[in-house]
């Protein structure tokens, strides 16, 4: 899964650690795409609240975190997801999986429950 769940990407990131119970599966042809989700009500809150207590929770980790975006990654009628780039090789996997948690606790906090993270 986590070689192949950005594929098609330029930049070809491995997925580190994600907070969706979800089976994965690879996409098929032109049903997987990438986007802003610029429409989801977590964009309101996200600059002056929310993105502050993410990047909190991620600097108490000593994540090298160097993005953090709500996004839509995957088929239509998906989940959005809060996606979290960080420099490559900085992190372990199970360090990734605490801080993917810990910033899906804050989404939860925050009053936003369809939205993952993914780091």
């Amino acid at each position: 899964e986590a070689p192949q769940y950005y594929a098609g990407l330029p930049s070809s990131p491995v997925l580190l650690a994600r907070t969706s119970i979800d089976p994965w599966r690879k996409p098929e042809d032109l049903e997987a795409w990438l986007s802003s989700d610029v429409n989801h009500k977590l964009n309101t809150d996200w600059e002056d609240n929310v993105a502050l207590k993410v990047h909190a929770c991620l600097d108490g980790l000593e994540v090298e975190w160097t993005s953090t975006d709500v996004v839509h990654i995957g088929e239509v009628g998906e989940s959005s997801a809060l996606w979290i780039g960080v420099i490559p090789k900085s992190l372990t996997g199970q360090v990734a999986n605490i801080a993917a948690f810990g910033c899906f606790d804050v989404l939860i906090e925050s009053g936003v429950t369809d939205v993952d993270v993914e780091i």
